[in-house]
């Protein structure tokens, strides 16, 4: 019995040192550091509160409760979107450790961890007035195929490349509303984008859009999955997966997650 004691108490110390081992310790006391580039309303975007631009959106709030629900403390930087998913890769050297409304990609799978999906949007073009002949009704992506296409530095379209867009993408542009100012200013056909986005800014007054400006889901798409990305080179990054996952889920299960989306869209985030 003395010997059983002994053995169990030889298991409880390595347990209690397990559990209060730095990295253990640093899981929940680090700060997790997020980044976008703000630029992608209603999900997230700057909005001025009464003491300058702070950010904000549907994406935004989720995240600061899940991070809440988890027992981090969010730290959520404002920076352009290609320096951001750089950054997450470059953790050792950053401190990044995670992007957020990232769609899916066999080049992000490989160099990120991704959560379970967080929302749903649908792939859409954008085109001026005078193009309505040529894109008001367009059966599939490859309708689009001669033409001037923009996009935006570091997106990924690779489902429209699946779904037969073979015009190279003009990604000259940094942000969505740079994209669509070419657009109005007729430098480019067509733009790619995300419907929502384009609805969403233009009825929140993050967009200056002109009534000439005419936006359209991509037909033949599916809805696409958004998740948040986590660097692979954080000692904690299975970890954070992990709670994240736990957490996405129980906030989805419980209707939090869709009523923080409703707040600034109707359709919520249309996960079912």
């Amino acid at each position: 019995m003395a010997a059983l004691n002994n053995h169990l108490s030889i298991l409880t110390l390595f347990v209690l040192i397990a559990s209060n081992s730095p990295l253990s310790i640093a899981n929940t006391t680090s700060p997790l550091i997020a980044c976008e580039d703000g630029t992608w309303p209603p999900y997230t975007f700057m909005k001025d509160f009464g003491n300058g631009d702070e950010i904000t959106g549907a994406s935004y709030d989720l995240l600061a409760a899940l991070s809440k629900k988890i027992g981090l403390v969010l730290e959520f930087k404002v920076i352009p979107w290609k320096r951001c998913l750089a950054n997450v890769h470059a953790y050792a050297s950053t401190g990044f450790e995670m992007f957020i409304n990232g769609n899916s990609s066999e080049e992000r799978l490989e160099k990120y961890l991704r959560s379970n999906p967080v929302f749903q949007t649908n792939l859409g073009y954008a085109y001026h007035s005078d193009n309505e002949l040529k894109f008001g009704n367009i059966s599939s992506m490859k309708d689009l195929n001669g033409y001037h296409i923009c996009g935006v530095l570091g997106y990924n379209y690779g489902n429209e490349v699946k779904a037969g867009l073979t015009t190279k993408i003009n990604t000259v542009s940094i942000t969505v509303h740079d994209a669509m100012k070419r657009v109005m200013e007729k430098k480019c056909d067509a733009f790619l984008t995300t419907y929502q986005v384009v609805q969403g800014g233009i009825n929140l007054g993050f967009f200056k859009a002109t009534p000439e400006l005419r936006y359209r889901k991509s037909p033949g798409l599916e809805p696409t999955p958004i998740y948040y990305w986590i660097t692979r080179s954080s000692p904690r990054s299975q970890w954070l997966l992990s709670q994240f996952n736990q957490a996405i889920q129980a906030l989805q299960s419980s209707g939090e997650a869709d009523r923080i989306f409703k707040k600034y869209i109707d359709d919520g985030d249309s996960i079912d």
